[in-house]
């Protein structure tokens, strides 16, 4: 009777997960978090003895710089300390999403290395739903979801869980081309202007738009304006 009643549950359960998209990347975005952790709390024990928390321990490379603007702004000048750092300055790093981080600390008083890590979480669980949503402009629902589980589960997603900016990245990425696939060009264009802001890299949406209007034959003047908005993110 008991595993009867459990089967159902889970029959019910696999049911309501089939129809609904959403749940089903809620679950699996969960999931995939849980795992992450476990996986510090392995590494930490093993390798740090357990003395390492996960934000200072998570805090490396890039995630020092983007620290340094956070909070005191850019270098006026290249540094001539400490010694690793010689010769070097933090112009490489783009505004967006230090200011999107430090911001959002004062406002909640979280540690900046904290917040940065709660807000990639946000962003690629955002950017899950517009993967799902873009995908399903192209394939079955079976598939598109199997694109999410790549997307969470990827081996690469360990930068989202430190204080860089490919999260929010790869947020503005996806949902831009989902707005360029659905005829939002000027959407997409926003997008791209705040892609530029994050990474260098992120102007190349241009591309992309400028494709889509001359394959469609949109108008010639709407193009010039997406594309204007789409590299203000550099300026």
């Amino acid at each position: 009777m008991f595993f009867n009643f459990i089967f159902l549950g889970f029959t019910m359960v696999d049911k309501y997960l089939k129809s609904n998209w959403l749940l089903f990347i809620v679950l699996i975005f969960a999931i995939s978090r849980i795992i992450m952790y476990y996986q510090f709390g392995l590494a930490n024990t093993l390798i740090l003895n357990g003395k390492g928390t996960f934000a200072a321990t998570m805090c490396k490379w890039d995630c020092r710089w983007y620290l340094t603007i956070i909070n005191d702004g850019y270098d006026h000048a290249i540094r001539t300390s400490p010694r690793i750092w010689k010769g070097l300055a933090n112009w490489a790093f783009f505004p967006l999403y230090p200011n999107i981080v430090g911001f959002i600390s004062k406002i909640t008083t979280l540690g900046p290395v904290f917040t940065g890590i709660l807000l990639n979480q946000l962003f690629v669980f955002i950017a899950a739903i517009y993967f799902y949503l873009l995908l399903r402009l192209n394939f079955s629902d079976l598939n598109s979801r199997f694109g999410v589980v790549l997307l969470v589960f990827s081996p690469f997603s360990v930068y989202f869980a430190s204080l860089y900016s490919e999260a929010l990245f790869i947020m503005l990425s996806v949902a831009g081309f989902y707005y360029l696939r659905s005829s939002r060009e000027v959407a997409a264009g926003i997008l791209g202007a705040l892609l530029g802001a994050t990474r260098p890299v992120g102007i190349m949406l241009m591309v992309p738009i400028f494709i889509n209007f001359v394959r469609h034959r949109k108008p010639f003047t709407k193009m010039i304006l997406v594309l204007a908005i789409a590299g203000a993110g550099l300026v």
